[in-house]
């Protein structure tokens, strides 16, 4: 079961993290400002595409929203670490990073 006060208080604290108003998330998520504010204080929910769209602006993937679970590392991160690791093991010392 979803917990939607805990999605509204990642959504909010993600946008504040951002600097970003409530005007500014609704329009970029195409929704209205008041229902941005509503679905923050758990007052409404918001359908998949919805949160989705939402997610895409705050750069939250949606099981961090739905769930609070981060990722270990985001894709590009990881790649990165994978890139290091290969260039690494050319010199015989990627074994110093796992």
């Amino acid at each position: 079961m979803l917990d939607h006060k805990a999605i509204g208080q990642r959504i909010r604290l993600r946008r504040l993290e951002l600097d970003m108003s409530q005007e500014e998330l609704a329009e970029k998520a195409d929704v209205s400002t008041s229902f941005i504010g509503h679905i923050e204080r758990a007052e409404k929910s918001a359908t998949l595409d919805t949160f989705d769209r939402i997610c895409e602006v705050l750069g939250l993937s949606l099981d961090y929203l739905a769930r609070g679970v981060k990722k270990r590392c985001d894709q590009q991160d990881c790649q990165l670490y994978k890139d290091a690791v290969e260039l690494l093991s050319q010199f015989g010392n990627a074994h110093n990073l796992k």
